[in-house]
């Protein structure tokens, strides 16, 4: 089954031919990232509480986000003592986004929002807003315009919330797919959403925000988990299933989004689930297979190289506004170079 959805991705779209000789010469260049020795080194490590390292955020001010079982924790940096809360809830935030402001999660059925401005001291976190929703959303992204947080719902519809109450006010209709990772382009004027069912062909869905119309299908060679879009137009898609995965980057020319290279997961050595990373420049694309020896690789996202590696076992990836990568390990946190 797998193979023929990667035969079939090949024929959709123009362009064909220029992505098969794409890959074809991406292959050559990367050969088998599984073999290349360890070039990564830790410059820098913070212990932590085993209980609060699950996931790891780093927002556009280099504040640090981890998050674990019912628990926020905030680091202004590796050596400040964190300002913490704890969320009453046995779950783990499954999706987090900090920004100036205002930094929001996902926790099982509920959305949450934490007013940075609202804080007593700075030593501790506000209590958040919460909005419950009918289900864990399987994907959740926040408008760069600072409008709507937008969530994936029943078949593949979507839901809008209002970024300053969490309440939703919108929604576009079911598409007859699941949706499983969402990204908006950084002006928001477009909107991505993987999308997969159990017997027909993953998707990359191209939207208008405005009106919700897809502009257009891509076929994807398997379910995409994590969307990335950047400055330059280029889109990135991360997922797998039992299968196997892969990572994919796609580009407009003449109007059109096309996929620009192709890389296998087995490349890396590394299997579902993964975490991955985009660099704030957008020049640096970071794969992790969760707690695998395989460890963490960095890929070149003009051509995907696999360009640095560290191997070991770890949680998650994130950078810096230096494009700097940072660990996270289990009762660990290793700033990299």
């Amino acid at each position: 089954m797998a193979s023929n959805r990667r035969q079939a991705s090949t024929q959709v779209g123009p362009g064909p031919v220029r992505w098969l000789a794409a890959l074809l010469v991406s292959g050559l260049l990367v050969g088998c990232s599984r073999d290349i020795a360890d070039t990564l080194t830790v410059r820098q490590r913070l212990p932590l509480p085993d209980s609060m390292s699950t996931r790891l955020d780093i927002d556009e001010h280099n504040r640090i986000w981890l998050s674990g079982p019912g628990q926020i924790v905030r680091l202004d940096s590796m050596i400040a003592a964190p300002a913490r809360l704890r969320l009453r809830t046995p779950a783990a935030p499954t999706w987090l986004s900090g920004g100036e402001e205002h930094v929001y999660f996902q926790v099982a059925s509920t959305l949450g929002m934490l007013d940075l401005g609202a804080a007593s001291d700075s030593t501790s976190l506000p209590q958040p807003l919460l909005q419950p929703i009918e289900w864990p959303a399987e994907a959740v992204a926040v408008d760069p315009r600072g409008r709507f947080l937008y969530r994936t719902a029943e078949a593949g519809s979507l839901v809008a919330h209002d970024l300053d109450s969490l309440i939703p006010r919108w929604g576009w209709a079911a598409v007859g797919a699941e949706g499983t990772a969402l990204s908006l382009s950084p002006g928001g004027d477009y909107l991505f959403e993987a999308t997969t069912t159990v017997e027909e062909q993953p998707e990359l869905l191209v939207r208008d925000v405005q009106t919700g119309r897809i502009l257009r299908r891509i076929e994807l060679s398997d379910p995409a988990r994590t969307l990335f879009s950047t400055r330059d137009g280029s889109v990135y898609a991360v997922g797998g299933s039992r299968d196997g995965g892969s990572v994919a980057a796609f580009g407009w020319r003449d109007g059109e989004l096309e996929r620009q290279w192709q890389r296998s997961f087995g490349d890396f050595d590394v299997e579902s689930p993964v975490r991955a990373a985009l660099s704030p420049s957008g020049r640096l694309l970071a794969i992790l297979g969760i707690e695998q020896e395989s460890g963490l690789y960095l890929l070149d996202t003009g051509d995907g190289r696999t360009i640095e590696r560290l191997r070991g076992p770890a949680l998650d990836i994130g950078f810096d506004r230096a494009d700097r990568p940072f660990l996270l390990v289990r009762g660990e946190l290793r700033r990299l170079e």
